[in-house]
């Protein structure tokens, strides 16, 4: 008897050191729960849990988006959008100090990657021919820090804290309490990586950046075996949709800065830094660079290819065929789901950058994923885009904003004729008005009140976009 209990013991701690507390409770909800995942998705729900009602504003953001298109008024189909982006690389032993080549390889496989440049992409099944595109979209590091000073786009942090993702305080067979630490310590935790006093690094100006940080994301299970547990390889802020939202959603955000948080495993490609023990596997499969290339899909408004449920779920991109499950980083050759794109019924598409499928079948985004991306940077992510496509001055200066009837705009580039239209969030054109060799001029703004965007173009080429709230 005492060796069958001896065995027993050592079959549960085995299981612990293989998975970790947090996985075996959550897979007694979910078994099917990947070992590893991404986190954007349980963020979401997290921030439901919260608000009560962010998936499903988040939801009618989607179902708008994959109403509307493209936005035809600023962003041309052809333009090719250029963001600038700081890796914030924060360290606690020398081996997640990662070089700066590591920085250079994750770059270039996102360009490769979002310009359907990289070798990779012969691998594509012919069922898929002509739903695939280049996204235009297109990564430099940033050149100038937010004081205008110069940068290489890479920030260094030393730090004491060994896992962000915190310490659990709880033991084996304490389920209940580990799922509840989770939904109030774990995602807090997590983003302690954002800010200097919280032992991170500061965010610079989601407005002017995308910001990615590299860190130790794990959690410390010290009560069972000192395990270190990874659950995210990476985790990525939503686009939160516009004002108008509920005041309780905004708040709730505030809490969570805008960019992409990555385990320092995940880097890659040629990354130093392998997984260890449990998670050797992910060795190949998770340092390529094409995990950064998922989370930043997110950041621009994707969802898994298989919306996170059943056959049943939509990703709300209507040339993605569902799928009834991840691909739980396989490269499965399946047709799970039963739909009907351009008059087939697809196989699931394990080359999609959104699935969980391997590196090596991973290469390419649909022209529906490029078309809801380019949206979303053109209408929840502008100012991103408004300061960084063109990197210039501002043309003019619009005033008073928030307007309740008119507005002012004084021109302060060197245009001599300048275009201005108004649009609303749907990308709809309210009004339009073409100024010739003029300084400043009046606009009328009874509009319904709401957030507008106001574009002006200058004979000299420079396009400012700036948001404008009616009241």
């Amino acid at each position: 008897m005492r060796i069958v209990f001896t065995t027993a013991l050592l079959m549960v701690f085995g299981f612990v050191s293989a998975q970790g507390l947090i996985h075996q409770a959550e897979s007694e909800l979910n078994p099917d729960q990947p070992l590893l995942r991404c986190g954007s998705h349980d963020f979401m729900k997290q921030i439901d849990n919260k608000t009560g009602n962010f998936m499903e504003l988040s939801n009618q953001m989607m179902r708008s988006v994959q109403q509307t298109k493209m936005f035809k008024g600023t962003l041309g189909a052809d333009d090719v959008i250029t963001i600038p982006v700081v890796f914030h690389v924060v360290y606690h032993h020398d081996l997640e100090n990662l070089p700066d080549s590591v920085i250079q390889n994750q770059l270039k496989a996102l360009n490769n990657c979002f310009r359907r440049r990289n070798a990779d992409t012969v691998n594509m099944r012919s069922d898929f021919e002509g739903l695939v595109g280049d996204a235009k979209i297109q990564f430099v590091l940033a050149s100038k820090d937010p004081g205008g000073q110069p940068t290489s786009g890479i920030v260094r942090k030393s730090t004491t804290i060994d896992d962000f993702g915190g310490t659990l305080p709880y033991k084996q067979g304490q389920n209940t309490e580990i799922i509840k630490w989770v939904n109030d310590s774990f995602y807090n935790n997590l983003f302690r990586i954002t800010r200097d006093e919280n032992g991170g690094s500061t965010i610079w100006d989601p407005n002017t950046y995308l910001n990615i940080w590299i860190g130790d994301l794990r959690v410390y299970e010290p009560q069972v075996n000192d395990v270190h547990e990874i659950l995210f390889m990476g985790l990525t802020t939503p686009p939160i949709g516009h004002p108008n939202w509920p005041a309780e959603v905004v708040k709730v955000f505030k809490n969570f800065d805008q960019g992409v948080l990555i385990h320092y495993n995940s880097i890659g490609p040629n990354n130093p830094a392998l997984f260890e023990a449990p998670y050797t596997q992910f060795n190949g499969v998770a340092n390529t660079g094409k995990i950064v290339v998922h989370e930043v899909g997110h950041y621009f408004g994707l969802r898994h290819i298989w919306g996170d449920g059943d056959c049943s779920a939509d990703d709300y991109v209507d040339d993605t065929p569902r799928a009834g499950a991840a691909s739980n980083w396989g490269c499965s050759q399946l047709n799970s789901c039963k739909d009907t794109i351009n008059g087939k019924d697809l196989p699931n598409m394990i080359e999609n950058y959104m699935d969980y499928s391997g590196s090596s079948c991973m290469n390419s985004f649909t022209k529906g994923q490029i078309d809801v991306m380019r949206f979303v940077i053109n209408n929840y992510r502008a100012p991103l885009l408004s300061v960084n496509k063109l990197e210039q001055a501002a043309i003019a200066r619009i005033y008073p904003n928030p307007s309740s009837g008119l507005i002012t705009i004084d021109f302060i580039s060197n245009s001599l004729n300048h275009i201005i239209k108004i649009y609303d969030l749907s990308g709809q054109e309210i009004t339009t008005k073409t100024v010739f060799n003029s300084k400043s001029i009046q606009m009328e703004t009874s509009f319904t009140p709401g957030l507008y965007w106001v574009e002006i173009v200058g004979d000299n080429g420079w396009v400012q976009r700036e948001k404008l709230v009616v009241q």
